[in-house]
């Protein structure tokens, strides 16, 4: 736009102005610039190469693949019966079928979508990230389905876009009103201005005598429909498709002429909405039978749950009293990724498939994270509505189930219970809130940044540390406003079995040392080590030299000593022998924190057995009445607190019994880790009232314990009010107990999980190594040497030991075995991470063993390697047993006093509270915990603890992960497993080599091979090292790499 300016001297007449559309290309440049060669600039340049670089940074010049076709959006009207091999809403609805919808859980399906759903034309030839942005808006929801009658699926288009059209005529309705009031003050003014001007100019001057006298000066002052028509001669050239603009400015605007590309327009008023859609339904469907309508999250999640209640309400009138919602699709699939090509295509092919995973946003939308809110309508039915805010998730439970009471109708399909399309589970109830309260983690091994994998029940566990920390401060605000105090605390193991722990990236650091650091930031309490955290020398050098220091007194080691005198009485503590303090709320509080005896040290430190412990006089005088009152007593133990084979070493229950004595009434809040599992108890085991609990919460960052208790004064021989729950670590959970959606990141948080993210990267831990077809679990069954264990952990881990350890040249008669320590998790499919690496294989550097033995000392390694096992478990527990009974008799003589001493009419009413106490949850349990109609439940824990009914301690329902016990095999042995090459007709003294892993090498297996071969001077009982280049960290990653490549167009960036 150009203006050729006067004076301003407010002469009534006309500027001179002028405007233009120009072209964007180099060649409009050139010529309106008069330059060439001469044109580009130096800054011009370095933007140029600065968008580049952009551009190569977003990874946007990757190419999915090559279309043989111009599709287009808006060159003619799209119908549903008509053939338009160029419509790119047919494009779309072809993306639609082959890659969304699934054939196996919607056999009958109607997909529509309005047309915003895409903005743009697609051209033949290569196509691009780029183009992948350009045509399809970057919206990373899921779409949304429901399952509903074919009677109802053929009317919900037409009813969405009635309803769409009749809030547009509304709005147009609003806005027209708006424009007459604005025009008719409009009108006022512009009178008053004239008036005013009449009288500044005066002989009876006019503005018509302007435009009359000017005939071609523009209409300022009235609307005119006179088109300005381009009546230059045309040269015979041909025309390229392009902008003819007619505006109703009098000069033209268009700066190079074009043929006017065809174009409709899609905001008819006299029309409905512009949609499209897609179905297919199995021949002779009825009008009852189940039809999935698949819709965009955009209209999913609003206007058409509208028209879906509208169109129930009409069919059933009177039967729905809830309006009805529509759930997530697919995960693995959603509006930013069903279009573009997959890598693993060539360039040639423009078929559709599945896309990977696009990475959930981390801002939310405003959702009310209700729990359960529950219905019930004029038939007496009953359903849920889950609000899962994450992702914009909401799933309506039972509308279909509840009218199916009222009316026959087939039930829906249930989805498997691994099912990543399951919704997201919520909790089932509130908290229970005490006057101390404890927040609980355990055995976390460095899996800080959450379960990534995109199937149940990895899903439930997908929290991160930095989403915990905004979880557990808003639990401490919410314990201020409640005038109750509360703890975290962790009993140990946070490193060794993730790569965040295991990997060591900088060699000036020691391994873990960020997210060993990154727990004093997470604001714990009270903290114990486990005995992963005491295995490396250089890791225990930390601790004593940097870590103690910084924990202050939240480093609890009861019974870790430094080996820093020659008596165990002189000894220092490697952090804190016990600590004292008091809460906000003037409890006072002691801890203590112990480690299991079963842990391999360093000569720098020395862990004592718990039964010794009790006996030093610092112990005795700490808990003696005398060195000051206690409210709360809190022990923490990375000890198993309900092992098959006790022993008094690590029995943390000794330190209930001492203080106990003299504390007989004091709240004593115990807190275990070490064996994995989610566990409660109550104590005493025996008679006597209940003022004690036990609890422990999982492993890998699966699970947050929750402990309260209601405190009495301490002064009453009575059971305490005691409360647990075991809480999945996912954002849904902390959202709902927190109340918190949009609000729920605090600004901390939000850096711990970026943090979390850049130690990640800086590990390299995204780097792809392949991508596995199936999923191998390590637990769902035993693996048997002859059974069928094709998705077995330990026959896939064979498969490599084959693939990639064996060298057959040098082994052609070979056994190799194991025990089941060398595979600790599931291998999902997708893609393999070097986070995944870590994550099921233990990160061993130490070569694979081999010793060469006839065959007739091969055919027995296995069994008698086991055997050894079982027996030196055997003899430790005849041992503890040997100890225990020397004090047994002691211990029943003081219990008869105490029972003897005790009112017999309390220790009556404290036997009974306990079954009523247990009932009550039960019935509690019964009334809350019911199925919810047609609900699946994805795979996760269902505990069965010692303090209440089964199931009852988990704040989310679940369906049971099938799993076996390795600690209680039908033989008794422990589990290990193995293959061998040679056939049975082998000679007996032919010779085999014999490969297994260092760890059960350097001593079980040399023992075995030392019983078995005797004085067999032919062969030696000695293992050395099998292969250098192949090692225990390396094997599944080279395995991986060769077997399984992830495609090459996926992993250029790698």
């Amino acid at each position: 736009m150009s203006v050729k300016l006067d004076n301003n001297d407010q002469d009534a007449r006309n500027l001179e102005m002028h405007h233009r559309y120009l072209d964007n290309n180099i060649a409009t440049y050139m010529y309106h610039a008069q330059k060439s060669h001469d044109f580009f600039t130096k800054k011009g340049k370095n933007i140029t190469h600065f968008i580049d670089r952009m551009e190569e940074h977003e990874a946007l010049t990757k190419v999915y693949g090559e279309l043989p076709s111009n599709y287009y959006l808006d060159c003619k009207k799209w119908t549903k019966n008509g053939v338009d091999d160029e419509s790119l809403f047919n494009f779309y609805l072809n993306a639609v079928e082959t890659t969304l919808v699934n054939p196996k859980t919607s056999a009958n399906w109607l997909f529509f979508s309005n047309w915003g759903v895409l903005r743009g034309d697609i051209y033949k030839g290569i196509f691009t990230k780029s183009d992948l942005y350009t045509i399809s808006p970057d919206y990373r929801s899921a779409f949304r389905y429901a399952t509903v009658t074919r009677k109802i699926a053929n009317k919900i288009v037409r009813k969405t876009q009635e309803l769409i059209k009749e809030k547009a005529e509304e709005q147009e309705r609003k806005e027209e009103e708006e424009e007459r009031k604005d025009a008719e003050e409009e009108r006022r003014e512009r009178e008053k201005e004239r008036t005013k001007q009449r009288r500044f100019l005066g002989n009876g001057f006019r503005f018509k005598d302007i435009r009359e006298s000017e005939p071609g000066a523009l209409n300022i002052m009235e609307d005119t429909d006179q088109t300005y028509l381009y009546s230059e001669s045309k040269q015979q050239i041909a025309l390229t498709y392009g902008w003819n603009t007619q505006d109703q400015c009098e000069d033209n605007g268009n700066d190079v002429e074009h043929e006017q590309f065809d174009q409709v327009s899609f905001d008819d008023p006299e029309e409905l909405p512009v949609f499209f859609w897609g179905k297919k339904f199995k021949e002779g469907l009825g009008k009852d039978e189940f039809v999935d309508i698949i819709t965009t999250d955009y209209i999913g999640r609003g206007v058409v749950a509208n028209a879906l209640e509208k169109l129930l309400e009409e069919e059933y009138k009177g039967q729905i009293s809830m309006k009805p919602w529509l759930s997530e699709y697919r995960e693995d699939v959603r509006q930013n990724n069903p279009i573009g090509p997959p890598d693993q295509l060539p360039v040639d092919s423009w078929a559709l498939t599945q896309l990977a995973v696009v990475p959930q946003p981390t801002t939310l939308p405003h959702i009310d994270p209700l729990s359960a809110i529950k219905h019930q309508n004029s038939l007496g039915c009953q359903w849920y509505t889950l609000f899962a805010p994450v992702a914009m998730r909401a799933i309506l439970l039972g509308v279909l189930v509840c009218l199916a009471t009222a009316k026959p109708l087939p039930q829906a399909r249930p989805r498997d219970p691994w099912d990543p399309r399951i919704e997201l589970p919520l909790p089932t109830r509130d908290l229970k809130w005490g006057d101390v309260n404890v927040l609980h983690t355990t055995d976390l091994h460095g899996w800080i940044s959450g379960h990534s994998k995109n199937v149940y029940p990895e899903k439930s566990w997908s929290g991160n540390f930095g989403e915990f920390y905004s979880f557990v401060e808003h639990m401490r605000n919410k314990a201020d406003k409640l005038h109750s105090d509360i703890l975290l605390v962790d009993t140990g193991d946070r490193r060794i079995g993730h790569g965040l722990t295991d990997h060591i990236f900088n060699t000036k650091k020691v391994n873990g040392q960020d997210a060993s650091l990154l727990y004093i930031d997470m604001g714990y309490d009270l903290v114990v080590p486990g005995n992963h955290d005491l295995k490396s020398a250089s890791v225990v050098d930390f601790t004593m030299n940097t870590l103690v220091s910084r924990w202050g007194g939240r480093y609890l080691t009861s019974n870790v000593n430094r080996m820093d005198a020659a008596s165990v009485e002189d000894r220092k503590p490697l952090g804190a022998r016990y600590r004292r303090w008091v809460t906000p709320n003037g409890k006072r509080m002691m801890a203590f924190g112990v480690v299991t005896g079963k842990s391999s040290t360093p000569n720098t430190i020395q862990i004592e057995p718990i039964n010794e412990m009790v006996k030093r006089k610092w112990f005795q005088d700490a808990i003696a009445p005398s060195a000051g009152e206690v409210d709360v007593f809190v022990l923490l133990g990375h000890v198993d607190p309900n092992p098959k084979r006790p022993t008094r070493a690590d029995n943390i229950e000794l330190i209930y019994d001492a203080i106990r004595e003299k504390h007989p009434f004091t709240p004593i809040m115990i807190f275990t880790g070490h064996s994995h599992k989610r566990w409660c108890t109550t104590l005493p085991r025996v008679n006597g009232p209940k003022r004690s609990m036990l609890l422990q919460s999982g492993r890998y960052f699966d699970t947050v314990g929750w402990m309260s208790v209601e405190l009495d004064g301490n002064d009453k021989s009575q059971d305490l009010q005691f409360h647990r729950r075991y809480l999945d670590n996912n954002l849904a959970t902390y959202m709902f107990h927190t109340r918190k959606s949009h609000d729920f990141f605090t600004p901390k948080g939000r850096n711990i999980t970026r943090f979390v993210e850049r130690m990640e990267e800086n590990e390299a831990l995204t780097k792809i190594f392949g991508e596995l077809k199936s999923n191998y679990y390590l637990d769902r069954e035993y693996w048997t040497e002859n059974g069928k264990n094709e998705n077995s952990a330990f026959s896939f881990y064979l498969d490599a030991v084959e693939a990639t350890l064996i060298d057959t040249k040098l082994s052609p008669n070979w056994l190799f075995f194991s025990n089941w320590g060398v595979v600790r998790g599931d291998i999902y499919s997708g893609a393999f991470t070097k986070s995944d690496l870590y994550s099921i294989s233990p990160d061993d550097r130490r070569p694979f063993l081999y010793a060469t033995v006839r065959r007739s000392v091969a055919d027995q390694l296995v069994q008698r390697a086991r055997e050894i096992e079982k027996r030196k478990v055997d003899d430790q527990e005849r041992k503890e047993k040997e100890e225990a009974e020397k004090e047994k008799e002691e211990e029943r003589k003081k219990r008869e006093k105490e029972m003897q001493t005790r009112d017999t009419g309390k220790a009556l009413k404290s036997r009974q509270l306990e079954p009523m106490l247990f009932n009550a949850n039960e019935d509690s349990y019964k009334s809350r915990f019911g199925p919810a109609p047609g609900r699946t439940l994805s795979y996760g824990w269902v505990t069965n603890d010692n303090c209440g009914v089964e199931g009852d301690g988990d704040d989310t329902r679940h369906e049971p992960i099938p799993q076996v016990s390795f600690d209680d095999t039908k033989d008794g042995l422990e589990v290990y497993f193995w293959r061998k090459n040679f056939q049975s007709n082998l000679h007996e003294n032919e010779f085999v080599d014999i490969i297994t892993t260092n760890h059960i090498g350097q001593k079980v297996v040399f023992e075995a091979m030392q019983e078995l071969v005797g004085k067999d001077v032919l062969v030696k009982p000695r293992l050395t090292s099998y292969r250098d280049d192949i090692r225990q960290d390396n094997l599944l990653e080279k395995y991986i790499e060769s077997k399984f490549p992830y495609p090459a167009s996926s992993n250029d960036n790698q």
